[in-house]
């Protein structure tokens, strides 16, 4: 010092000046699609940054809490966890080497997949509040109907905009049938009367246009598959252990040779008219229909074979799976419903299992068959 005073170790104080850390939890509002009642998502805390970190890195933040309704759920910059259905808001706190902290907050939603398809085949609308439609459903790639709840729910709403005229929240299914067949059946003065649900199977349609090859089945169930083939030129086809070889004179050679082939399509085995294979198409449709020994599923890999070479077809990603056919039967209330006075709309959403897999579909004024403002409306897909 400048005047000759000599200041002690112990009379030295060093400040070190601290920069608190900033959180960031990722995108505001994530949504996710799950196929069950619950689903494992990552959290990502990886862009929060504290400016006393080491060039490049956020190492000055010693942790990373993931909070939701008070309660910590994760530690970690990206913790993997499994969050239930619905809207969940979490926080993430991050303390840094000083104990300074700050926070963000995320919204993550976490909804049901939505029904493969929801299609109406036939319905009737009537002004006395009898309601009647059949159709066909299935539930999301990968789930069947064997591993969720035999519950749902349904609404029926007529007119646009639409007025809601059946709205049954719990329906709880008697099962029967090996778990094929579901069905609801009760007597009430107004709402769903009758809702069966039968679980016909899985279906599967590949087709190449270039070659003129067509691949399906309308049933997947139990431990066979009918596979259909439609093809006029040589092919042959290698599935799980399977092969089907189909030559120029339109021969099906199919091994093992214990398989079902059918080419007439009256559901009996063909016999062979050669030492090398089944008997051609006498009715000139290209198609065959062999039996397989196993239930086609969505993992299995069709190898196909053409002239021009082969190619490799998965099978998931031409599978429809747990397709079923249902009726519902219900009335709404007519007297509060001014029947003549609704335009002639129906949209029908039903919604199945714990998870609430759901589908909507509509028949609209320009789709009905036939309609009678005053009595009723009509619809009969062709």
């Amino acid at each position: 010092m400048d005047d000759g005073q000599t200041i002690s170790a112990d009379e030295m104080i060093l400040t070190i000046e601290n920069s608190p850390p900033v959180a960031d939890a990722g995108a505001t509002t994530t949504n996710t699609t799950c196929l069950a009642t619950s689903c494992e998502i990552t959290l990502d805390g990886s862009q929060s940054t504290d400016p006393d970190s080491t060039s490049g890195t956020n190492d000055d933040i010693v942790s990373f809490e993931w909070i939701e309704n008070a309660v910590t759920i994760a530690t970690g910059e990206a913790p993997l966890v499994s969050l239930p259905l619905g809207m969940h808001d979490i926080t993430l706190l991050v303390t840094d080497s000083f104990g300074e902290t700050d926070h963000a907050t995320i919204t993550v939603v976490i909804d049901p997949a939505d029904l493969s398809f929801l299609q109406i085949n036939k319905a009737n609308v009537k002004k006395d509040g009898k309601i009647k439609i059949y159709g066909k459903l299935a539930l999301p790639a990968g789930v069947t109907h064997s591993n969720i709840n035999s519950v749902g729910s349904t609404t029926i709403s007529l007119s646009s905009p639409p007025v809601t005229a059946i709205n049954e929240s719990a329906i709880d299914f008697t099962v029967s049938g090996n778990g094929k067949k579901w069905k609801y059946h009760v007597n009430p003065v107004l709402g769903v009367k009758k809702f069966k649900i039968d679980w016909a199977g899985s279906k599967f349609k590949y087709q190449d246009v270039l070659h003129e090859l067509i691949l399906k089945t309308d049933h997947i169930g139990g431990d066979k598959t009918e596979l259909e083939i439609k093809s006029c030129a040589p092919v042959t086809i290698e599935i799980n252990g399977v092969t089907i070889a189909i030559d120029e004179f339109d021969v099906v050679t199919v091994t093992p040779a214990t398989i079902k082939v059918d080419r007439d399509g009256d559901g009996d085995s063909d016999d062979s008219d050669s030492d090398h294979g089944h008997p051609t198409d006498d009715d000139g449709d290209c198609t065959v229909q062999v039996r397989l020994p196993f239930a086609l599923t969505p993992n299995m890999v069709f190898n196909i074979t053409y002239d021009t070479g082969t190619e490799t077809v998965l099978a998931g990603d031409y599978f429809t799976a747990a397709v079923g056919k249902f009726k519902i039967h219900g009335r709404f209330d007519a007297t509060a419903i001014d029947f003549s006075s609704l335009v002639p709309n129906l949209e029908l959403t039903v919604a199945l299992g714990d998870e609430g897999f759901a589908g909507t579909v509509v028949i609209d004024q320009a789709t009905w068959t036939k309609i009678k403002p005053a009595k009723h409306w009509k619809y009969k897909s062709d």
